[in-house]
């Protein structure tokens, strides 16, 4: 189901097509283009990527705080996350082993994914613009 917003197209989407900004203006210059698993990284490292996830595992990815994405140029049927990515980096490590593997402490989130119900299946909210 999708409507309009003053904003854009609003709508749900599986994680599996949801990417993380490549070029987000978080991130240092050293690091903008970097693969998704090195921007997920580096968004655990820097932003608290972990307090989030907790919160997912607790109570749910929360409709009233969509990601906001575009389109991929690069890929078909994928979507750039340009706000939300601390968001989409917990989601992803819940639902993705090789994500949380490369984290600093792996095990604390494997118990974290363990205790969630997030796969790359699960739909999220977003709005397109």
């Amino acid at each position: 189901m999708s409507e309009s917003t003053g904003l854009g197209e609003s709508r749900v989407e599986k994680i599996l097509n949801l990417l993380l900004d490549p070029h987000n203006p978080r991130l240092p210059e050293s690091k903008q283009g970097i693969s998704q698993p090195e921007l997920a990284e580096e968004l655990d490292l820097g932003f608290e990527a972990f307090t989030i996830a907790e919160s997912i595992a607790s109570h749910g990815f929360f409709k009233s705080e969509p990601l906001i994405v575009i389109p991929s140029d690069s890929e078909e049927g994928k979507w750039i996350t340009v706000e939300g990515n601390r968001r989409l980096t917990a989601l992803l490590a819940l639902a993705r082993e090789d994500i949380r593997a490369n984290f600093p402490d792996p095990d604390k989130w494997n118990e974290l994914a363990a205790q969630a119900n997030v796969t790359l299946n699960t739909e999220v909210p977003i709005v397109v613009v």
